[in-house]
């Protein structure tokens, strides 16, 4: 999410938990305090939240951060055992399978040989399928 909008959607959740606390001071009910304070708290909650995929040397890895929490996960090379590629107008869509399941990474089209650069080092052995779907 752009910071510009992380940073409307944080100003927004504050103004309406400051329009709860004010409410509640007045006597406006429960009822509307409750439905602004969890809308309010929910902005400010997508506010502090980020999350970013990437391709490493360790495999692919998936961070999520959230105001004071950190998460870090990672699906190791050796777990991949196929690998899609999906072309959709000017982005790439990456999905690693692991299993039955797998991860799906978004890029840009224009990114596909470095992906297939580092895919040849780090997985060699593991074929690699390729799709075109049209827009609309």
């Amino acid at each position: 999410m752009p910071k510009w909008m992380r940073v409307c959607l944080f100003i927004i959740g504050i103004v309406l938990l400051t329009w709860v606390v004010y409410g509640l001071i007045q006597g406006v009910g429960i009822n509307k305090a409750l439905q602004g304070g969890i809308i309010g708290f929910s902005c400010v909650f997508a506010a502090g939240y980020q999350k970013k995929m990437y391709l490493s040397s360790e495999g692919i890895v998936k961070e999520t951060k959230n105001w004071n929490r950190n998460y870090r996960e990672v699906l190791p090379w050796a777990d991949v055992v196929h690998v899609t590629l999906v072309f959709r107008g000017n982005e790439l869509m990456c999905f690693f399978e692991k299993d039955f399941k797998g991860w799906k990474v978004l890029f840009d089209a224009s990114q596909e040989m470095k992906i297939r650069d580092i895919l040849s080092i780090n997985i060699p052995e593991i074929e690699i399928a390729v799709m075109y779907k049209s827009k609309g």
